[in-house]
This record gives C-alpha cells, structure tokens and sequence, in this order.
C-alpha cells in the first residue's frame, strides 16, 4: 500500500485521470484523491470534443463512449439570422461523460482513493510536500492540482471571467446530428446551445457570466418554450466555467495545475475537456524527468491558443446583438475549406474586412 507516493493528484475528473495515464507512461508512483465516493458520478460538461484537437494530438476516444457525432452547425441570431455549415464529414463529438471518466478510470494504474476530501497542502522546508485529507496527510515530492475552477489552492478567477452553464438532457426522437447556438437576450454576452446528444437526446443550454444578475434556469425554460421543446428529463446539471485570461505559469514549485483549476478552458466556446485532456497527460509525462520543466514549455506553446480564444471572447462581447445579426446575414455565403479554427477564423476576419470594414475595425480596437 503507498503512504507517502511520489506525486498526489486532487480530483478525479477528466484532467485528473489523464495527469495519471501520463504518469503511467513511465510507471509513476501516485495516488489519485477524489472527493466523490465514486468516479463518474455527477460528471458535469456537456461533452463536446471537436475532431480536429483530437486528431491533432491523435487521441483516439473508445467507440462505447461516444454518444453522436457532429456534422454540421448552426449559427443563429436574435432576428433569426442564420449561418449554417455542413460537412460530409465528422466535425466533432459528443461523447458520454460519466462513461467516459469510468472507462479512463479503469485504465489508470495507480491507487486510486474515494471519498477523501483534500483540505489544503504546503511546501515543507525540504521542497517535500504535505498534503493533508479529511482522512489522511499524505507526504509527496508532487501535487497535480486538477480540482477545478473552485478547488483548494486554485487563483480564482473574477465573476466577469466566469461563466454559469446550465444544461438540460431532454428526449427527442427527431434529433440530427447537428449543433444550434443562438445569440440572444436570454444569454447575455453568452449563448444558447441545443445539439444531438444522442440516443434520442437533445442537450440544451445556454451560459453567461457570473455576474450579471439573471436566473440561468429560468432563461432556459423561457428558450425552450419559445423553441416549443418539451420531453423527459434525462440530466439536468449547472457548473461555473472558468473563461478567463490564462495564467501566466501553471506550474508553482512542485504543483501543478491542470483542467479548469489551471483555466485549460477555450474561452470564447467554453469548451474545456480537450485542455482537460492534454494538461493532465503532459503534467503527468513530464515528471518522467522528476520536474514540471517538460509540462511548462508544453504550456507556453498551448497557451497562445488560450490567449487567442480569450481575444475572440472580448470581440463577441463587445459586438451587440444587432451586430451579430448583420455578421451573420454577412457571412451567408461564406464558405470553409477546413477544419482548422485558426485558419478558418482568419479567413473569417479577411471576409468581413472586405465587407464590414466598420464592425473589423472595431474589432481590432477592442482586441489590443
């Protein structure tokens, strides 16, 4: 039995599990805490995962766990301007979260201990860190900190940087494999998303800041009533998401920190399981040479991507919704050639800056 492992991993969540298969790699000594009294349970995200990431860093997701695939979008304004894009082939995924952190969970090595809440940790005098539980005090050289937007030790963020998503499963026999994300007054510098969730399931959701003072559930009843959505119940979930500007390092010492407490979050979509992913696996390889040198310069090169999906955020704040509408009606005619986000958003802004040359120069104003 490990008493004192090499490394701690707080939390049990996807960036959790992913620091422990990284760890696997070379046969790390690690135990992994979770609070939960089981692994999967209540696993809060609406499981989006766009191919190209996955394909990019050639992750390859287990057929049982995935729910549907993605195959074209709908961009929809508060005057029900509409953009849509369709592709023959596969965009994106919508995987079966809990099933999924189950399935990775059975692929870890390490000990794995449920039920034992981590009620904080410090650097000892010997660089040794003491990492003390509702159960134990664990002494180890390493900590990954993967406990989320609101976990022990975590900088958080401000509530103008956070986000409330709130997500109901509904059954719906006629779902397609399709996404809908609607701009309007019920998501207020934010969205609305409805999209196949598979098995004859529609996910639909909306997110705003923390800070603006409306009901989340309230605002989604109304959007459904006005979409005429109705049907069972199957899940029903909300959960704050970190959309703020990245931290400059994500390591401190000898912790590091992965998935939302390390703000791995694309702030413009809200979409965090691929930073989740790819934090966890590289904090986790990089203590292969008994450090976190290795996992920091990973992150100064991923960290861009974070820096630019923080710009875009700010741009569709900054744009009113009458605004959005005229990009939308704009871009009808627009088409892609790829499924590379950062090509295809500078091609985006090429189109519009030949036909909206006010609304990109204002852009550009508000992104320096």
């Amino acid at each position: 039995m490990l008493v004192n492992p090499s490394t701690i991993i707080i939390g049990g969540g996807v960036a959790g599990l992913y620091s422990a298969i990284g760890l696997d790699e070379w046969d790390g000594n690690y135990i992994l805490l979770e609070g939960k009294n089981e692994i999967g349970w209540s696993e809060r995200t609406t499981g989006g995962l766009a191919k190209f990431w996955l394909d990019n860093y050639n992750i390859q997701l287990p057929v049982d766990v995935i729910a549907t695939t993605i195959k074209s979008v709908e961009i929809i304004g508060k005057n029900f301007t509409t953009y849509k894009l369709s592709y023959d082939d596969t965009i994106g995924y919508v995987i079966k979260p809990i099933e999924f952190v189950k399935h990775l969970s059975k692929k870890i090595k390490g000990q794995v201990k449920l039920g034992e809440r981590v009620y904080g940790y410090r650097e000892m005098s010997d660089n040794m860190i003491k990492v003390v539980t509702d159960k134990n005090t664990y002494i180890a050289k390493h900590v990954i900190n993967a406990s989320g937007p609101y976990g022990v030790g975590v900088k958080y963020p401000s509530k103008s940087d956070m986000i409330i998503g709130y997500e109901r499963g509904i059954k719906y026999k006629d779902a397609e494999n399709t996404i809908k994300i609607f701009f309007n007054e019920l998501a207020p510098m934010g969205y609305l998303w409805d999209f196949d969730g598979g098995g004859e399931t529609r996910r639909i959701g909306l997110g705003f800041p923390m800070d603006i003072p409306m009901n989340p559930k309230a605002n989604l009843l109304s959007f459904m009533h006005m979409q005429n959505i109705d049907g069972e119940i199957v899940h029903e979930f909300s959960h704050p998401i970190p959309v703020a500007y990245p931290l400059d390092s994500v390591v401190e010492g000898n912790v590091a920190f992965v998935g939302d407490a390390g703000r791995f979050v694309f702030s413009s979509t809200g979409g965090g399981l691929q930073g989740a992913m790819l934090s966890g696996f590289n904090a986790g390889l990089s203590l292969r040479h008994g450090n976190f040198a290795t996992y920091l310069l990973w992150y100064y090169n991923f960290r861009k991507y974070l820096v630019r999906h923080y710009k875009i955020k700010r741009l569709l704040y900054s744009f009113s919704l009458d605004e959005i509408d005229d990009l939308l009606y704009t871009l009808k005619d627009y088409k892609p050639r790829t499924l590379n986000p950062i090509i295809e958003l500078s091609r985006v802004v090429r189109y519009l800056m030949v036909r909206k040359p006010k609304i990109i120069y204002k852009a550009m104003n508000t992104l320096i």
